[in-house]
């Protein structure tokens, strides 16, 4: 009896050790506030699929890569004006919007970093289709963000006036920059990823000049 119970306590050892390991391995891939995996773990599998040339499958349809990175407008200035825990609310809802739109089996999803997001897409349909997509994540987040009852959830469970909210969120947002590669079979990621940056400043500044002029008008 006493035997069974010594294995018995290795075996909760063994097991609590297991799965502290698993939580750690977790936390290490997965990004706690979003789900989604953290940069490494994104470029890991990215160019695992790369090294294969796109897997037989996907190469056999001569699939081309796109690349569509997201920024969270304005992150920084909702962290600083409503606290860290506001902009940990931002992230999740953005991250839910990104994996509503971007669930095929093709389709990588990264938080890439701070206010940063990149879906890395396997089999690109098309770069009108693709811009289609990447548009209905903004447009949908956006509504979010100038929703009442959105807001009156942060203001009772932050203690923090619907007004001040709303003046802080009406101004934030996401802009998008896509490249969609011009060929199919290996590709080089780290330029693919600063071409679609490089699309995302422009839109930025696109997007920053529209926010402006929306609230001279208004």
């Amino acid at each position: 009896m006493k035997y069974l119970e010594v294995l018995i306590d290795r075996f909760k050892g063994a097991f609590s050790g297991f799965l502290l390991g698993n939580r750690r391995m977790n936390e290490l891939i997965y990004c706690s506030v979003t789900k989604l995996p953290r940069r490494e773990a994104f470029l890991h599998e990215m160019r695992r699929v790369n090294t294969f040339t796109l897997d037989k499958r996907l190469l056999s349809k001569k699939c081309i890569p796109a690349i569509v990175f997201f920024d969270l407008n304005r992150l920084k200035y909702i962290n600083d004006e409503l606290g860290y825990q506001v902009g940990d609310k931002i992230l999740e809802n953005f991250s839910e919007v990104l994996k509503l739109f971007f669930r095929r089996r093709e389709d990588r999803l990264t938080r890439f970093g701070g206010d940063e997001f990149i879906v890395g897409i396997l089999d690109c349909p098309g770069f009108e289709s693709v811009q289609f997509i990447a548009n209905q994540v903004k447009i949908r987040f956006e509504s979010i963000l100038t929703n009442h009852l959105f807001i009156k959830i942060l203001s009772d469970e932050f203690n923090i006036g619907e007004e001040k909210l709303n003046k802080v969120l009406i101004r934030s947002g996401v802009s998008f920059g896509i490249y969609v590669l011009p060929h199919a079979g290996l590709f080089e990621l780290d330029h693919a990823i600063r071409l679609a940056d490089q699309q995302l400043s422009q839109a930025k500044i696109r997007d920053h000049e529209e926010k402006e002029e929306s609230r001279i008008n208004t």
